[in-house]
């Protein structure tokens, strides 16, 4: 079995910018465009820490390919405390483009602050040499621009029906809009078909309603027989007044987890 091609960057320290409403890049933090095929398709899985020097002060953190930014990997936060560290994870399906690099980037919101993003991680592996779409990985995303109520809504969803028994990684995301201090985003992740589950689920809360925009990160393994399953990002509000906020954008992303040698390996001996 040939290995798939993939390969990872980190910048384990820790990288600040201050007194910058404008995002600006975070040293450390890109792949370069010669690690990627033009026309090829790549799974982008991004994560780091963020925070800020004043809590009443704002963090943002994005992805970019080229100069374009991914307007549904934003991320801005008010801290809950001065330094404290906020998780950031984001991912998508990208056909590169010649000449782009993937990098990120960070700012504050107010200009007397600092922003310090730490622990970054991007990750990229190429999905169309050795995997199939619709077969092997599906990805689907939703950008509909729509008010939470309490009631759930479904949005990103991607169905499949395998060959055999297999084990598969789902993972979603959800971008929230912010206009209420008084209202909880929830976000989950609901299987439908063979089995029925609606975990895990992300619950936030803004504490700058002008300003903040959530990421909430989702990630499960399941093992699936050879029957329909359905995985849809579900969101709802809660809380005082529960209205407001709103789904920005979904995805979702499964994968054979079979197609990887040392997962069949440890699979059938059981460690």
């Amino acid at each position: 079995m040939a290995e798939i091609a993939h390969s990872f960057v980190e910048q384990t320290t820790p990288q600040t910018i201050t007194g910058s409403t404008a995002y600006a890049d975070v040293s450390g933090a890109s792949i370069g465009s010669g690690s990627f095929v033009t026309g090829a398709k790549y799974l982008l899985v991004i994560m780091a820490l963020v925070a800020n020097s004043n809590a009443n002060g704002n963090a943002g953190f994005q992805v970019l390919h080229g100069s374009t930014p991914f307007a549904e990997s934003e991320r801005v936060i008010e801290p809950d405390a001065a330094t404290v560290y906020y998780g950031y994870m984001w991912f998508t399906v990208w056909t590169a483009v010649s000449g782009e690099e993937i990098k990120c980037q960070h700012k504050t919101v107010a200009s007397g602050d600092t922003t310090t993003s730490d622990e970054i991680t991007l990750f990229w592996m190429r999905l169309d040499a050795d995997l199939i779409e619709n077969t092997d990985w599906k990805f689907a995303e939703s950008s509909t621009d729509v008010d939470l109520t309490t009631s759930p809504q479904s949005f990103a969803s991607v169905s499949i029906t395998p060959a055999i028994a297999t084990n598969w990684l789902v993972l979603a995301s959800m971008q929230g809009g912010t206009t209420t201090l008084s209202v909880s985003q929830q976000a989950r992740l609901v299987r439908s078909g063979e089995a029925a589950s609606s975990e895990p689920e992300t619950i936030m809360e803004a504490e700058d309603a002008a300003n903040d925009l959530l990421q909430h990160a989702l990630m499960r393994a399941f093992g699936l027989t050879a029957v329909s399953n359905t995985f849809t990002v579900e969101a709802l509000l809660s809380g005082a007044g529960a209205a407001g906020d709103s789904h920005l954008h979904s995805a979702i992303f499964i994968l054979n987890l079979n197609k990887f040698r040392n997962h069949i390996r440890q699979f059938i001996l059981g460690t």
